[in-house]
């Protein structure tokens, strides 16, 4: 693999750099449309240049070197479209050369892929998968069981007749370009940790009919497996080690979310983000965020990591940063309630803050009742 180049291209339109007519970047979207119709014959070739040639789309390639003069250096790509406030990506096209399948180039492009969109924030990639590219999709961690809340992708997802639609959750913690050497590591751990005698195992686990993630959390035998995995550098939780499920990660940080908010509204630094104003003159390009807009977002599940509320919540100072310049007072109230909100959303999530009873924004934070209710 170290012959190989990851790169991600697109025909942006905007942004720092954005040329769409540099020839090395055309060359480089004809040579991924020419992959995509060759491995993908049954799709109509107008529509596969549409999409990789889609200014909302981006293209992630793995590139040969040195290159062969004969055949072309592209040998896998994987074409997606981003939704950058939903936090998902959708995989339009996925791609081998023919040359170079079964050698383990789908898993590490797909591995490169997952790492460089969860290190710009997004926490799920979604697909469409037929018969033939089920097991493939499979294998890389995609599930049937779909844990995205359905007004998040219902209506935005391009929809194909006899395909199954599959999701994958994205783990902050996990280094998807280490993920192989990860799980050789672990594997070898636990092999060596099957010495543990059932003695070393909690009675009252043993005998339980129903054992949940949960309950494993009390083995002493884990908390050591743990703290070897921790000494040898892995970051890892115990949440991680007994899978706690991805409605479950979604409910502590909907919770923490909450809580993080609820605290931050009563203090005064965060007066002047409480809802919207009644009338700015924004430009077109900047995102506009609020408490009270972060409020609702807790309601309909949508941050579903630490990750997304992280970038949410950083947004409000960014928006301030590029209006109101650096120095000012506005912005130096945003970057504390920034810091504030991430503060309290940590404390919430490690100490398991619910808040199922609050069914009223209002009752503990009057100053977003007016707009969260």
């Amino acid at each position: 693999m170290d012959s190989l180049e990851f790169s991600v291209i697109g025909l942006r339109l905007d942004g720092e750099g954005a040329d769409p007519h540099c020839p090395k970047l055309l060359l480089k979207l004809l040579m991924a449309k020419e992959l995509f119709c060759t491995a993908l014959p049954r799709m109509p070739k107008d529509y596969i240049t549409r999409l990789v040639f889609n200014a909302n789309h981006e293209t992630a390639c793995l590139f040969e070197r040195p290159t062969n003069k004969t055949t072309s250096p592209l040998v896998a790509a994987i074409c997606y479209r981003l939704f950058p406030d939903e936090r998902f990506i959708e995989i339009a096209f996925c791609a081998v050369s023919i040359t170079r399948q079964y050698t383990g180039l789908g898993q590490h492009i797909m591995n490169l892929l997952k790492e460089h969109v969860k290190r710009k924030g997004y926490a799920d990639i979604v697909t469409y998968a037929d018969n033939a590219a089920l097991e493939y999709f499979q294998k890389q961690g995609f599930s049937r069981q779909i844990t995205l809340p359905e007004h998040i992708w219902r209506g935005r997802v391009k929809h194909y007749d006899q395909a199954i639609f599959v999701q994958c959750h994205l783990y902050r913690t996990v280094d998807y370009t280490r993920i192989t050497e990860v799980i050789r590591r672990q594997r070898e751990l636990i092999l060596k940790r099957l010495q543990i005698q059932l003695s070393h195992f909690p009675t009252q686990l043993l005998d339980k009919q129903n054992i949940k993630p949960e309950d494993l959390l009390c083995i002493p035998s884990l908390h050591t497996c743990l703290e070897i995995l921790q000494k040898q550098g892995h970051d890892v939780t115990l949440e991680q080690a007994v899978g706690i499920s991805g409605e479950e990660e979604t409910r502590r940080c909907s919770h923490a979310a909450l809580y993080a908010i609820l605290v931050e509204a009563g203090k005064v630094y965060a007066t002047p983000f409480l809802r919207p104003p009644e009338s700015a003159d924004w430009s077109p390009n900047i995102v506009y965020n609020d408490l009270t807009i972060m409020a609702e977002r807790c309601r309909s599940g949508f941050y579903r990591t630490r990750g997304i509320f992280v970038e949410h919540a950083k947004s409000i100072y960014q928006r301030c940063q590029t209006y109101n310049g650096e120095v000012a007072e506005r912005t130096k109230q945003a970057l504390a309630l920034y810091q504030g909100l991430v503060r309290s959303f940590d404390h919430a999530y490690n100490q398991r803050v619910d808040l199922t009873t609050i069914v009223d924004v209002g009752y503990l934070c009057p100053q977003l009742s007016a707009k969260a209710d």
